[in-house]
């Protein structure tokens, strides 16, 4: 694994870290992908990472889909690996390109010149969590409820993200975060107001900080800067290893959540058989003395049922003509349980080059001659 694919995935765990008590929380990880999305209706606070992992364009369809049903703008910060192969993808999904993180590492070799000496406490407890939110919200423009309810829950002892508010002649001027896991540690929530910029205290307190680290056995650091904070980090020896690309998804006031396939049977007590018993459906009601209309439902997905006296589709049009298609987590498993359930195969599973990377589809016939896709993972 290259360097930005490691510090991506360590990226990855303090993003969690950092979000894990937000209001609302819903988090999804890989060890090198992760979704974030909270109560709060502001892009900042729901964030993906998306790493070179075998399944991160399926990870970025899911973020994409979660996000608009809880009708949230979503920030992604992107690999340079996967980004081009993605984005085609991402602007499918209504993401647009709105920039870039330069990726910044300080290497063990690299002596940090010390700045001015200044006073820097732990922001432990409420009083000191409330100072250093305070310098957050005026360093970056954010509501002060916010920062509150986002990003001061996470400065506990046990968080894992330690933060540090530096002191000087006119207060508390300045606040960074830490996030460090084993001999490496993650820079974030860099923050300096307006009023306390051009002193010096920035470098001040992030020199010192990277000091004590260091004595502690901390030996490289990473951080993902903006543009305006990239000169002061290159100027105390972080060197840029990647620049991520940045992808915004607007929050969409109309969202579609669900569709439902109607496939039609001219045997409802057979189709209901076949679909409980060969394939794992469960009944969720049927209509009608004798039935005529009915839903199954396996997991997320369901089907609805409708008799009809003769086939409802014209199979002289295509050998091929599919009824459902249906998305599962591991295809590979799926089948191999449909097949010792006797089910019957108008394809076996395969691989093609569309399935993507990683990925399959087996189409089943029902008793009705009804094509049903499966597609998903296959290792």
């Amino acid at each position: 694994m290259d360097e930005t694919e490691e510090i991506i995935r360590l990226c990855v765990r303090a993003l969690a870290a950092q979000m894990i008590a937000a209001p609302g929380i819903e988090l999804h990880m890989t060890a090198g992908c992760l979704l974030g999305l909270t109560d709060e209706p502001l892009a900042d606070h729901n964030r993906l990472m998306l790493g070179a992992d075998p399944d991160a364009e399926g990870f970025l369809v899911r973020s994409a889909a979660r996000a608009k049903e809880r009708g949230r703008p979503l920030t992604a910060v992107v690999s340079p690996r996967v980004a081009e192969t993605l984005m085609p993808v991402a602007a499918r999904l209504g993401f647009t390109a709105v920039g870039s993180a330069p990726l910044m590492v300080l290497r063990p070799d690299v002596p940090v010149r010390p700045g001015r000496p200044v006073r820097i406490v732990r922001a432990l407890g409420p009083e000191l969590a409330g100072v250093a939110g305070d310098l957050i919200a005026a360093a970056f423009d954010e509501p002060r409820d916010v920062v509150a309810r986002c990003i001061e829950v996470s400065f506990t002892a046990t968080s894992g993200v330690e933060t540090y508010i530096a002191f000087g002649d006119e207060g508390p001027m300045c606040t960074v975060s830490v996030t460090p896991t084993g001999d490496t540690a993650g820079i974030t929530l860099m923050a300096t107001p307006p009023e306390h910029q051009g002193k010096g205290m920035g470098r001040a307190l992030l020199s010192q900080v990277i000091a004590d680290y260091r004595s502690r056995g901390v030996t490289r650091f990473h951080l993902g800067a903006t543009e305006a904070g990239r000169p002061l980090y290159k100027s105390l020896g972080f060197e840029t290893i990647a620049d991520l690309p940045v992808w915004l998804l607007q929050a969409s006031a109309e969202v579609l959540t669900t569709i439902e396939p109607q496939v039609f049977v001219t045997d409802m007590p057979r189709a209901l058989a076949f679909y409980a018993e060969t394939l794992g459906f469960s009944v969720g009601f049927t209509w009608g003395e004798p039935p005529f209309y009915a839903q199954v439902v396996r997991d997320g997905a369901m089907m609805n049922l409708r008799h009809v006296d003769r086939p409802a589709l014209d199979r002289s049009a295509g050998a091929d003509l599919l009824s459902a298609a249906i998305g599962v987590s591991n295809a590979r498993l799926l089948f191999q349980e449909f097949l010792a359930r006797g089910a019957t195969f108008h394809q076996p599973l395969t691989r093609e080059p569309w399935h993507g990377q990683g990925q399959g589809a087996f189409i089943v016939e029902d008793p009705d001659g009804n094509l049903l896709l499966f597609g998903g993972r296959t290792d």
